[in-house]
């Protein structure tokens, strides 16, 4: 969630309502914020180097100190050693000795002569080992002795060390709060000149201070705190160089992924203009074009119509001669039919006696019925001819409105031609000329087209080949 105030701040807020960041109201340009970027860059590299150099000497310091102690301890340790060497030493020795007296009693005249010489010999190993365990025994007490003043003395050392740099420390808040009070003071002003004169006599006690404090040598202590703190200070400004290394790779990707964009839309816009052109072009002849095909197709649909109608023209004419030809054979069978009935009623009428009784003639009831039996014939073919009469006469019917129709149609058609035929040569010469103007502008318009399609494409191979492949 994003919200404003009157005071200008933009905050983000999660969900929850906790509080996530602040936006800029009016944010830097892309390249001023890439060249602050950089110049963070480029002091957290420099503070790194310092740093690194820093931790190098107090490293070496360090490592030197240690050296020397420890050859001092382990000189140290070699003298508590040897007073307890040369004791065991002159043990052996003692027992020696006295081994060899036990023998020269035990042994006879001859073997005895050669033990005196013997003894004397260790006798004097003796004495010698037992001056040598006493000049070891003063020299571990003599170096015991300067161990201990050689620590009370570092202890002292580091004790004013710390003191000092507590002192340094005290120096460097005041000179701040000072600094920041100076900054609110009009200049120029008695208030504002005490306090710079305030703030120089601070930076000289701090100066006094920081030399005092780099006087003072510091132990092994102080030094393991000195790499402690230089290590402490080169992650600090490794971490900030990463951070600052990392917004400027991000603010380069994001102006090689605008420059991308800009190229695609530069080369969009000289497309969508390259089109319109190739359009303009094509449509320029459009109307001219559309006007010529319908030309054409009403010349050969009106051929087509007339060879249509001359087709009906028959067909009809057929259609009206066979039902010519049908109606004058229904009227034929219809009198032929009409006859033979006329002749059926002839002949009841001779087969009935005065007063109503029939004749019993056998002659004129058999031609009755042969008559009747003739007659059924002609009116079923009376009755098919009717049928295919009426068919014949709606299909001419129809043909009659169908031509109607087509000649309706053809004669419209007519009249349109005779319009395209009017329009046709003003919509030609308009067309040309407008073909002509639109292939200058569509030359133009593709180099540009061209051109930002190159760009678009090498930029684009850029980003792939610098961000792209490496994230894959």
């Amino acid at each position: 969630m994003i919200a404003g105030d009157w005071s200008g701040i933009i905050k983000v807020f999660a969900l929850d309502g906790k509080p996530l960041g602040e936006l800029s109201a009016n944010p830097p340009p892309l390249n001023e914020r890439l060249a602050n970027a950089q110049m963070r860059l480029a002091q957290s590299d420099a503070a790194v180097a310092e740093f690194q150099e820093k931790l190098q000497r107090a490293q070496g310091t360090l490592r030197a100190e240690q050296s020397v102690l420890e050859e001092k301890t382990r000189a140290l340790e070699a003298a508590k050693r040897l007073p307890g060497n040369l004791e065991s030493r002159l043990d052996a020795e003692i027992k020696e000795l006295e081994e060899l007296k036990k023998n020269q009693e035990a042994a006879g005249d001859p073997e005895r002569a050669g033990f005196p010489e013997k003894i004397n010999a260790q006798a004097a190993v003796i004495d010698r080992t037992r001056l040598e365990l006493e000049a070891a025994t003063q020299s571990r007490e003599v170096q015991l002795a300067a161990a201990g003043e050689e620590q009370a003395s570092a202890r002292e050392s580091e004790a004013k060390r710390s003191e000092t740099a507590r002192k340094l420390a005290q120096h460097e808040s005041d000179l701040a709060r000072l600094r920041e009070t100076l900054a609110t003071k009009k200049e120029g002003t008695a208030e504002f000149k005490d306090l710079q004169t305030r703030v120089e006599a601070k930076k000289t006690e701090a100066t006094a201070t920081q030399a005092v404090l780099e006087s003072l040598q510091p132990g092994i202590g102080g030094l393991e705190n000195a790499v402690a703190a230089a290590k402490s200070a080169l992650d600090r400004a490794q971490a900030d160089a990463a951070v600052a290394r990392v917004q400027v790779e991000k603010w380069h990707r994001a102006r090689a992924y605008m420059a991308v964009y800009q190229a695609r839309q530069s080369l969009d816009q000289k497309q969508a203009r390259y089109e319109a052109m190739r359009d303009a072009v094509e449509s320029a002849l459009g109307s001219a074009e559309k006007a010529r095909r319908e030309l054409e197709e009403l010349t050969e649909a009106m051929t087509v119509a007339s060879a249509r109608l001359a087709a009906k023209a028959a067909e009809l004419t057929a259609a009206r001669q066979q039902l010519e030809k049908l109606t004058g054979s229904v009227t034929a069978d219809k009198t032929v039919l009409e006859e033979k009935e006329a002749q059926i009623q002839a002949l009841n009428g001779a087969g009935q006696k005065p007063g109503g009784t029939e004749n019993d003639g056998p002659g004129l009831s058999a031609a009755a019925d042969s008559l009747k039996a003739d007659i059924a014939r002609p009116k079923e073919k009376l009755e098919r001819t009717r049928v295919e009469a009426q068919k014949v006469a709606a299909a001419v019917a129809a043909g009659e409105k169908a031509g109607a129709e087509l000649h309706d149609q053809t004669e419209k058609n007519a009249v349109r031609q005779a319009k395209l035929r009017q329009e046709l040569p003003g919509l030609l010469e308009a067309a040309q000329a407008a073909e002509l103007q639109a292939e200058k502008e569509l030359v133009l318009v593709k180099k540009e087209w061209e051109t930002a399609r190159a760009a678009a494409e090498r930029l684009r191979a850029e980003y792939a080949a610098r961000y792209t492949n490496r994230d894959a």
